[in-house]
């Protein structure tokens, strides 16, 4: 005798969401008068519920956020196009991508931004530039010594001879002056060795900032549409 068939059951509860999308969490949120406001107002133009908005809000600040380089960069970005604002407000309106002169007060208050925004200067290379200014070799070597002036009226181009004082005042200021030539010769020395090394580590630190500068400089030349595209006249 055949057996009648048996029927499925129905699996109980809802139906699984889709893969990737699992079950929302709630999150207590207290919100003053004013941004409620602005969600309802949000919410009413999208159709969506306020809880959505919300959501919808928060994923896209923090979304917006990460293409922006995450927050420190995104809070940089804010403050200069906030500057950028004011300065178009202050010059009648006028657009810094359409007026020179707007642009170059904008560019004046970005450069400050990023500048007070910089970390500090590597202790070694701050302290080369201290004391490069402090003791510049560029400056000269220490002076070298002036001879001594002949003593006396009398001499050989006058037909006379000098007395033995004369000679002996002569002579101590030849050994003198030459103990003055051979400090200031070994002064001499010694500034010309600072001075090389002082240059080479300027030098090396010139290369060395020049070559980030140029990482930054091919950096935005990938950022910017190629000249005479439609990118580039918009």
């Amino acid at each position: 005798m055949q057996q009648p068939a048996r029927k499925s059951k129905r699996p109980r509860g809802r139906p699984p969401l889709p893969k990737g999308e699992g079950k929302r969490s709630v999150i207590a949120l207290r919100a003053t008068a004013k941004l409620r406001h602005l969600l309802e107002a949000n919410a009413a133009g999208t159709g969506r519920s306020l809880s959505q908005e919300a959501e919808h809000l928060l994923e896209r600040a923090l979304r917006d956020e990460a293409i922006l380089g995450g927050r420190e960069l995104a809070g940089l970005f804010q403050m200069m196009a906030g500057a950028a604002a004011m300065i178009e407000e202050r010059r009648g309106g006028k657009k810094w991508s359409e007026d020179y002169d707007t642009f170059m007060a904008i560019r004046a208050a970005w450069q400050t931004l990023i500048r007070q925004a910089s970390p500090e200067m590597p202790g070694d290379v701050k302290k080369e530039f201290e004391t490069f200014e402090v003791d510049d070799p560029m400056s000269g070597p220490p002076s070298p010594p002036q001879r001594p002036a002949p003593k006396g009226s009398t001499g050989l181009l006058f037909g006379g001879s000098r007395t033995p004082e004369q000679q002996a005042e002569i002579e101590a200021a030849r050994k003198e002056y030459e103990r003055k030539l051979a400090v200031w010769d070994a002064a001499a020395t010694e500034w010309l060795k600072r001075a090389e090394v002082r240059v080479r580590n300027l030098e090396a630190i010139g290369e060395k900032y020049a070559g980030l500068a140029q990482l930054g400089i091919d950096a935005a030349a990938q950022m910017l549409p190629p000249r005479g595209s439609k990118a580039a006249k918009t």
